[in-house]
């Protein structure tokens, strides 16, 4: 079983918004792979934080 974390992170200025820098955003993704008979099976998780949505309050961000 390996398991191996993944961490991205980028500033963003997004003046059309009026957050500024505040759209900056940072993604961790962990991936581990599990050796069974029937061959291998993986498991991927995600997940992303962004200030804008706690400046908006109640702001929602989709990560693609």
């Amino acid at each position: 079983m390996a398991v191996k974390t993944f961490y991205y992170s980028q500033l963003s200025n997004l003046m059309i918004e009026g957050v500024g820098i505040l759209a900056s955003f940072s993604i961790n993704l962990t991936v581990k792979d599990e050796n069974t008979p029937s061959g291998k099976n993986i498991y991927i998780s995600a997940t992303g934080k962004s200030n804008a949505a706690k400046a908006a309050g109640s702001g929602s961000i989709l990560f693609w």
